[in-house]
């Protein structure tokens, strides 16, 4: 939310896609025909898969990734990259009532907001760029990480 404010108060006019990733299933063709019938001028897309940032690059619209799969993609992009079994991507209180505790990135969302302002405003004069810009985060660990699974049974004992 606090990005759709910063890119409002410079007279951007921002939203939501009606249904989230999640609502469609991850599946890169539901999403893409929802983005197609967005009528945006750029794409500001969250935690996007690597099949979906990847169905991104070859599009018109310019695109951001945020938070996505955007590794050694020549998409502009902000975000932290860190491979853990589950994180989450904000702050919230209400993790603290969580067992095991969920691992987390902690870090100062305003000059991400800044950033995004700064690509749109790029974009609008003609310059989609693609600059990276990565964000300083301090990670708080929990219980919800653990050694990558190399195969075999995914049940316990």
């Amino acid at each position: 939310m606090q990005i759709m404010h910063a890119l409002e108060a410079v007279g951007h006019t921002a939203f939501f896609c009606k249904k989230s990733q999640i609502e469609l299933k991850h599946d890169v063709a539901r999403i893409s025909r929802q983005l197609e019938t967005a009528r945006a001028d750029v794409w500001v897309v969250e935690s996007g898969s690597r099949p979906l940032l990847e169905w991104c690059v070859g599009q018109q619209t310019p695109c951001l990734a945020l938070y996505g799969r955007a590794t050694n993609q020549p998409l502009a992009s902000v975000g932290v990259q860190e491979q853990v079994s589950l994180i989450y991507a904000d702050n919230d209180a209400v993790l603290d009532w969580c067992h095991p505790p969920i691992s987390r990135m902690q870090w100062d969302s305003t000059p991400i907001a800044r950033n995004v302002v700064h690509w749109v405003n790029f974009v609008r004069k003609g310059n989609p760029g693609r600059k990276i810009n990565d964000v300083t985060a301090e990670f708080i660990p929990g219980g919800s990480i653990g050694p990558v699974w190399k195969g075999g049974s995914r049940t316990s004992p």
